[in-house]
């Protein structure tokens, strides 16, 4: 076999590299593009391996601590918080990922010793294809360390958190787990207006409060669903900040007085979902499909508070609630492109499988060695002829260590030279010695392995196992040898003729009968040199229908028109299968026989007439 032909059959580990190689290029184009978009995030984020230990930082991260990428990556991230709370950082991590809770505030430290106050969030992905973990750390400015103790208050105890909220924005009655979770007294909040309304005004995440016209109760004894439809049209959207208008890109005139049903109007069913669930609770967190005022699609993710009255009734809630919608797009754009890796991962090793299948299934050695000529893989078949029982044990192996190791030199020359002009050796008949010790005849075949950049890594080799042909060659060189010296030494003339009568060899004797040289004769047929041409063809005919022919008598016709009588004794010869190959035949000159014949019969006509 050619070794084109086997490109053609068998897909080489050369593409198989270079699917790998497309699959790596698409993932480091995902990563540029991922580490772009992280870096124009005004949060911090870090991406940590399962270790916790850095793999990635992003500019707000760099800028804020006044580190370098070099000086954070590698580094545990239980190291930039406090020492004395390095537990308390490495339990809140372990509760966010295991869904106990979903963010947490504990301060990090600059490379000056600064803290910095932060409120961390954390979730699993993967990062090159590898777990990782994701942290997104939100830095708490003074403006803004009151909103995280809301947030606390609004996490630790939902449903006992409850305070009325006057026309002019008053706190009046506030219950002690507020006030406890909150870290104020009655008296800072209920006369400090001020100091409430600037928490509420500044925060980043958007903070409303939706109030009933009228309050419900909500137990197992109540028609939810009746009580929903009263809920959706008559809790209204009372006060909300700036950071709430933004994220629906309205303003504060069209926000006011919006029902539920305007919120979900694109989805009613979700709405009422989710506000059973959440009424069902009292508290809830959730990530919402849900429209601006100009219909645009977006992402929200809440954090959810009922408000209750003295008799246990919900008067309406509070949330705060930030626009997700970019994380889910990434979420999105993520999952999508670990499906693509994992469908090329398939693809890829199903591409190898089956080159490997082939390269075992096909009879011939296949071997690949590296550019500095140790091997890299072969087939089961190759291994073998090595004297070992699986290709891996070749692995790292020169020829000097293996049983050929007296032709490793001529081996390694070839490799070097088709290494070196990067030029394709085929048919290369040499031996090798086998692990019994004797040697075997192979016909090889060699191609320089390339990357798509056209640089040399190695060489590729296939190999026929050819001792029986050449033994079989062997043995029929010599008995071509013996025929040629019978066919020349023989005192007869000896014809070898097509099935049509055409002469295809001679040997001197026959050329000698008849007067030409041997190359004259070639290119003849019966009819040139037989004087009784349609008794030579019809004794053609006869014989390849399978007739056999006695001995016979012909005339011949000489080059200079001379005729010679000949005896003829002639055979079909034919294939192993019994297809017909050619005619043999063997002519004897009997001019001097019939000359005898003719003196005799001349002899005995004259006794009779004497007689």
């Amino acid at each position: 076999m050619q070794l084109g032909e086997l490109y053609q059959k068998v897909e080489s580990p050369e593409t198989a590299e270079s699917e790998c190689g497309q699959i790596m290029e698409r993932l480091k184009a995902n990563e540029r593009n991922l580490r772009s978009f992280f870096n124009s995030m005004d949060q911090m984020l870090f991406v940590l391996d399962a270790r916790k230990q850095i793999l990635f930082a992003n500019d707000t991260a760099l800028s804020l601590l006044g580190c370098s990428e070099d000086e954070l990556t590698g580094q545990s991230v239980l190291r930039l918080h406090p020492p004395k709370r390095g537990a308390e950082a490495s339990r809140l991590i372990e509760e966010m990922l295991t869904g106990k809770t979903d963010h947490g505030a504990i301060p990090i430290i600059a490379k000056d010793g600064r803290q910095i106050p932060v409120e961390i969030r954390i979730s699993a992905g993967l990062w090159n294809g590898e777990d990782a973990i994701f942290c997104i750390a939100k830095a708490l400015t003074s403006a803004n360390a009151p909103e995280e103790k809301y947030v606390k208050a609004f996490q630790s105890g939902p449903a006992l958190m409850a305070f009325n909220e006057t026309e002019i924005g008053r706190y009046l009655e506030l219950d002690d787990a507020f006030l406890k979770t909150l870290g104020y007294t009655r008296e800072e909040i209920t006369t400090n207006i001020t100091f409430l309304e600037l928490f509420f005004s500044q925060s980043l995440d958007g903070f409303f409060f939706m109030m009933l016209d009228e309050p419900v109760s909500w137990h197992d004894s109540v028609d939810k669903e009746q009580a929903l439809d009263f809920i959706f049209d008559h809790q209204r959207m009372t006060k909300v900040n700036d950071a709430m208008l933004l994220q629906y890109n309205a303003t504060r005139e069209q926000f006011t007085g919006l029902t539920p049903n305007d919120f979900f109007a694109h989805d009613l069913a979700q709405g009422r979902q989710v506000w059973r669930a959440f009424f069902d609770k009292g508290h809830l967190h959730i990530d919402t499909d849900e429209r601006k005022c100009d219909g645009t699609p977006m992402w929200i993710e809440g954090d959810y508070i009922c408000l209750y009255d003295a008799q246990g009734r919900i008067m309406g809630h509070f949330g705060i609630q930030r626009d997700i919608t970019l994380r889910k797009q990434t979420e999105k754009t993520l999952a999508k492109q670990h499906r693509e890796l994992q469908e090329a991962i398939q693809q890829l090793e199903q591409s190898r499988n089956m080159l490997q299948l082939i390269i075992e299934s096909i009879p011939l050695r296949v071997f690949w060695k590296d550019k500095n000529l140790h091997y890299l893989g072969c087939n089961h078949l190759f291994a073998r002829d090595a004297g070992f029982t699986y290709p891996y044990q070749l692995l790292g192996k020169t020829d000097h260590e293996l049983v050929w190791s007296e032709q490793a030199e001529l081996y390694r020359n070839d490799d070097s030279e088709i290494i070196e002009l990067c030029q394709p050796k085929t048919d290369i008949i040499e031996r090798q010695t086998t692990p019994t010790g004797t040697t075997m005849w192979l016909n090889t075949s060699k191609v320089p392995l390339q990357t798509t950049n056209g640089d040399v890594f190695g060489i590729l080799g296939i190999y026929e196992n050819i001792t029986q042909r050449k033994q079989a060659d062997e043995v029929l060189r010599e008995s071509e040898a013996r025929f040629r010296a019978l066919f020349e030494q023989t005192h007869d003339a000896v014809f070898i003729l097509d099935l049509t009568g055409q002469l295809l060899l001679t040997n001197q004797c026959a050329a000698h009968l008849l007067g030409y040289t041997v190359d004259e004769i070639k290119g003849l047929c019966v009819k040139d040199i037989s004087a009784e041409a349609d008794q030579s063809l019809n004794v053609i005919e006869r014989l390849t229908a399978g007739e056999e022919i006695p001995l016979y008598e012909r005339i011949f016709r000489k080059k200079d028109g001379q005729i010679v009588p000949v005896e003829i004794n002639v055979e079909l010869v034919r294939d192993e299968s019994g297809a017909p190959l050619h005619i043999q035949s063997v002519v004897r000159d009997i001019s001097e026989r019939k000359q005898a014949e003719n003196a005799i019969r001349l002899a005995n006509e004259q006794l009779r007439h004497q007689v």
